[in-house]
């Protein structure tokens, strides 16, 4: 399949065209994993090629056999490899499982169990390789905990609907911007990018044994950023006329989602947290104060409490004293 170039993908990455079926299982063996690879049926010619794309921690590549063929790899070995046909289809077996990988489902190998494909005559797909350790520190990087069982991907990846279509537009793009020689895909920085997105895209569109975490730690990075930002405002700021519902749109998060995030974090509500740093403040000052110059009324105002009744008996409660009495010391 030509790609909007009027090439095959990744044609400038050539690493063999071929009908000597000996060399093609050399090639992808040195290059990719070894494997057994038979032709079923009969074939008048067999036209086998491989392009591959090398960056730091995957390549992309592009496979077509160019016949029926039966394909046993060995052990994959420290790499997880996400296939993509563009035409045809091939059918995958391992770890028990069978899925017909086309157009609208890759196929994510990731396991150690005995890999099998059958690969129709008319099957080219897109393969983008990745280094296993480089996957599983970034992995442990968004849970934020070490990994306990090696990384398992579920096998069928859905990429004609949400996440998925999203991750494979992006493997697309990747490919269309390897085969351009000016663009900025080549530049390092921007090649480091491209991975960790394609990383992280694999990683929310691909359910795995680590699915349900990362879930959770998504959420618990967004709870735990919004408890900071209302924290730091309330702190540097007590004396302001915060109410739930202004802390709330400083966070830009829902009022619902600012109660529950600051009860998960600190186990009170954020108008709760906000009294006890205005009372803090205040007790602070009135120990600190010149009864000469200093009123129990005027403290209370400058830390956003005027209401002199409510203040006393909160005050009381907190530190068994009058604020007067603390003033008078």
């Amino acid at each position: 399949m030509e790609g909007s170039n009027g090439q095959l993908p990744l044609q400038r990455y050539e690493l063999f065209h071929t009908s000597n079926l000996d060399h093609a299982r050399e090639v992808v063996g040195r290059s990719f994993v070894a494997h057994r690879l038979d032709l079923v049926g009969r074939a008048e010619r067999v036209e086998a090629r491989m392009h591959m794309a090398r960056m730091s921690n995957l390549a992309a590549s592009y496979v077509a056999y160019g016949g029926d063929f039966e394909i046993e790899p060995q052990e994959l070995g420290p790499i997880i490899a996400v296939q993509m046909p563009l035409r045809g289809y091939s059918t995958i077996r391992s770890g028990g499982r069978e899925i017909q990988s086309d157009a609208n489902c890759a196929a994510v190998v990731s396991l150690s169990d005995p890999l099998r494909l059958y690969w129709s005559r008319d099957c080219e797909s897109l393969v983008l390789r990745f280094e296993r350790p480089a996957v599983e520190a970034h992995l442990r990087d968004l849970l934020g905990v070490p990994l306990g069982d090696p990384l398992r991907f579920e096998l069928d990846m859905d990429i004609a609907k949400g996440y998925g279509r999203s991750w494979a537009h992006r493997f697309r793009m990747l490919v269309d911007e390897l085969d351009r020689p000016d663009s900025i895909i080549h530049h390092p920085r921007a090649a480091v990018e491209f991975e960790d997105w394609l990383t992280t895209g694999l990683l929310l569109s691909q359910r795995h044994n680590y699915s349900a975490m990362l879930d959770d730690a998504g959420q618990w990075s967004v709870s735990n950023r919004t408890v900071a930002v209302v924290r730091d405002l309330i702190e540097s700021h007590p004396e302001w006329p915060h109410t739930v519902a202004s802390l709330a749109r400083e966070a830009h998060v829902a009022i619902r989602t600012l109660q529950k995030a600051f009860m998960e974090h600190l186990g009170v509500p954020p108008k709760e947290y906000l009294t006890r740093v205005r009372m803090q403040r205040a007790h602070d000052e009135l120990v600190a104060a010149d009864r000469s110059v200093t009123t129990v009324t005027s403290v209370a105002a400058k830390w956003g409490m005027p209401h002199m009744g409510r203040f006393a008996r909160e005050y009381r409660k907190r530190y068994g004293e009058l604020p007067s009495e603390t003033l008078a010391r």
